[in-house]
């Protein structure tokens, strides 16, 4: 094969990008040292022949032609692949022939031939094929004339992301008479039919598709749905593109019963650990919610009429990043009434759809729906090598309308601080952790509490194989009582303070061994038994406020004994090599010292020091399988109190089932079910259900048919809750999205 490459006669190029087809290129040869204005990176030409004419000059490559040249932008080489290609340098212009190819960073083109010239950056190109980067959409047709540095006009062609063979028709394909394309912009057609093989289904005079490779401004793919309680509704996205790390995108609508709706969502990324989205839904609601409290007019039976019209939902998430010990965090939740996020669950605005957006990005995400107190909470954290602390502000917004019961307090702001600090050459550490919280709600009475903790924590030298600690310390809370209702004078105010000890001492051990099970593998088991006594004395809190857990402290005086068991397996071999963790049992149970010396107030009235035996068993024999379950029982004849039950599975088909039971004696009996079962290769089934056991109520139940092409999706539905009943069709399009979904409410 011969080769022709710097520093002999290269080809180069002078200005504008390469983007697909030698787009924007203009090309030369060096000779004798001259080159063109405005050089760049030179070519490199391989062919099984390569032959050069002065006059007219002209370069003519045969047989296994590759082009190729590095890109500034890119770390994509541009590369041209043909049986033959023929280059005259006065007229900059490039004869390809014999299965072309054409591959850039922003996507590939295929073509039978293609002339090109690269000084004006036209063209024509046949039986031409642009597949965009990253995607999976391919715009095919007969003829394509190149009229712009980026830009095409097609006849007689297609759009799919169906891959076929031969002469085998797209299980669908959007076909037109005339298609004007701009890569990395959109694509409009004209008298556009929607085929599903070769049956043509829908025909569109005029219809726009994106055809982008970046992020750019445009409208998005529209949702339209159909219910009983919303009539008719549309949904059109605008996508803003504000910069390479921010957008923002609109979502205009209208709802046939309640009226106009607008949605607003700005997302920004600062790096890699830090971004933030913030999103706004707004409807000038005409309905209203005015049955008796309990009946069918009542939504979801609450007791609490809607008589907003006025309605909307504010949320957002932020995580700043400022050092690697110092960080922000603002998660914001506010809604107008109780009903909103349950009758806007659905759809691209909706609850869930947000909800799993937000845990995609930031890894959390939002309360939930039930709660009729929505916090927005903003968190400043900071850790050194000895030391901790943050800044936190809560707001809880109550949503419930004629609401009478207390206020929620609001938390502005709490102020936590916590070292621990050796103290010189001594077997101790000096242990301080201090709080500040200001609760004020907006009526009634409020209070500011000081919590201190300082204490002492020693290590206990007990021999090589046992490791024992002892922590002790003293604890002191003041508090300062207002009537926010009052001006803060006279007796407006006053204070209150506890002191209390606590001291605790723990003794434990490893004990470890590894186990064959074959001359490849091995089961490390590790038995860690723990023995914990803790002792804490807080006198009469009877006076106090108590908002939360810290103000009223319990009196603990016990001895408590963990038998906790480890099970890995891994590779036989050095110790260095991985395991995994195949999991765990631990056992607990403590003994009240105090419930044991209480004198009974009555004859029937027993000493009951022993606590709740309790068990905690973690089984993941494989990467895909993995139950827990989490018990406890009685030691007085009640049985089990309580227990929990969480598996999950999957495969390699994409078959999955989660199960999660809860039981709390005369309490709660819940249920929660999700199942994928694979049919074929094309069709699966779903089942989900959230259901009550104790009270026989399904919260939620969903049964679903989907099928999956390789370029194409469908789902047939059929959803239940407390208030209604849905059949929803969804159609989905690879590359292009979600393009049809129907909804029928009430069947």
């Amino acid at each position: 094969m011969q080769s022709l490459q710097p520093p002999y006669r290269p080809f180069c190029r002078a200005g504008g990008a390469f983007l697909l087809l030698f787009l924007a290129v203009s090309a030369c040869f060096v000779e004798r040292g001259n080159a063109l204005e405005n050089p760049t990176e030179p070519w490199t030409l391989e062919a099984d022949r390569i032959t050069y004419r002065e006059s007219p000059e002209e370069v003519n490559a045969e047989g296994n032609v590759v082009m190729r040249r590095r890109e500034k932008d890119s770390a994509i080489p541009l590369l041209l692949k043909a049986d033959s290609v023929s280059y005259l340098v006065e007229k900059a212009q490039i004869d390809a022939a014999g299965d072309v190819i054409i591959k850039e960073k922003s996507g590939t083109i295929a073509a039978a031939d293609a002339r090109l010239n690269l000084r004006e950056r036209t063209g024509r190109l046949s039986a031409t094929t642009i597949t965009l980067a990253d995607q999976e959409m391919m715009f095919s047709g007969k003829l394509a004339e190149k009229t712009g540095e980026a830009r095409y006009i097609f006849h007689d062609g297609r759009v799919t992301s169906c891959r076929t063979t031969g002469d085998e028709a797209p299980d669908w394909s959007i076909n037109w008479k005339k298609a004007d394309i701009t890569i990395d912009g959109l694509a409009r057609l004209k008298h556009a039919t929607f085929k599903v093989k070769k049956v043509p289904l829908l025909y569109i005079p005029y219809l726009v598709l994106p055809a982008k490779v970046t992020r750019q401004t445009g409208f998005l793919f529209p949702e339209l749905s159909h219910s009983s309680r919303d009539g008719t509704a549309l949904l059109a996205p605008f996508f803003l593109n504000l910069s390479p790390s921010s957008d923002l995108t609109f979502y205009p609508g209208y709802y046939e019963k309640r009226g106009v709706f607008g949605g607003l969502e700005f997302r920004h990324v600062f790096n890699d650990d830090s971004a933030i989205t913030l999103a706004a839904n707004y409807q000038r609601d005409r309905t209203e919610d005015q049955g008796p409290p309990g009946s069918d007019d009542d939504y979801r039976r609450d007791g609490y009429p809607r008589t907003e019209h006025d309605r909307y939902w504010l949320r957002g998430k932020a995580d700043h990043y400022f050092s690697p010990g110092l960080a922000l965090h603002l998660d914001i939740d506010t809604v107008s009434d109780q009903d909103y996020l349950h009758e806007y669950r659905d759809g691209i605005t909706g609850f869930s759809e947000n909800n799993r957006d937000f845990l995609g990005a930031f890894n959390r995400g939002l309360q939930e729906a039930t709660l009729n107190f929505r916090e927005s909470i903003l968190q400043l954290t900071g850790h050194g090598e000895l030391s901790n602390g943050g800044i936190e502000v809560r707001y809880a917004d109550n949503v419930l309308s004629d609401y009478t019961g207390a206020e929620e307090a609001q938390t502005l702001p709490r102020i936590l601080f916590g070292s621990r600090q050796p103290l010189a050459d001594l077997p101790l550490s000096f242990s301080w952790n201090s709080e500040y919280v200001h609760y004020r709600p907006e009526e009634g009475i409020g209070y500011q509490r000081l919590d201190l903790q300082p204490g002492l924590v020693m290590p206990i030298p007990l021999g090589p194989l046992i490791e024992g600690s002892i922590i002790g310390g003293f604890r002191e809370t003041a508090y300062r009582i207002e009537n926010v209702n009052l001006p803060a004078a006279g007796n407006s105010a006053f204070t209150r303070n506890r002191n209390s000890l606590d001291f605790t001492t723990n003794i434990a051990t490893v004990l470890s061994r590894d186990f064959s099970i074959n001359n490849e593998q091995r089961l490390t088991h590790a038995f860690r038994p723990n023995l914990r006594y803790s002792y804490q004395e807080n006198g009469d809190q009877s006076d106090l406020p108590g908002l939360d857990n810290v103000d009223r402290l319990k009196d603990d005086n016990r001895l408590t004994v963990e038998l906790n068991n480890y099970f890995r397996t891994g590779k036989s071999g050095p110790p260095s090599l991985p395991d995994r963790q195949i999991g765990h049992l631990k056992l607990s149970q403590s003994y009240d010292l105090a419930e044991a010396r209480r004198d009974p107030a009555a004859p029937d009235d027993k000493r009951r020091p022993f606590s709740d035996l309790a068990l905690d068993l973690e089984i993941s024999p494989l990467n895909r399988l993995f139950f827990r379950y989490q018990t406890a029982l009685t030691v007085y004849g009640n049985g089990i109190s309580r227990y929990k039950l969480e598996s999950r599975y999957s495969n390699s088909r994409q078959d999955s089932l989660v199960i999660d039971y809860d039981y709390v004696k005369g309490a709660a009996r819940n249920l929660n079910l999700s199942s994928r079962l694979r049919l074929t290769a094309d069709l699966s089934a779903a089942y989900s259900t959230t259901r009550s056991l104790l009270l026989d109520h399904t919260t939620g139940e969903t049964v679903s048919l989907i099928f999956t092409s390789q370029c194409w999706e469908m789902e047939l539905a059929s959803i239940k809750d407390s208030e209604d009943r849905r059949v929803m069709l969804t159609f989905s399009l690879t590359g292009i999205g979600k393009a049809f979904e129907a909804r029928k409410s009430g069947v």
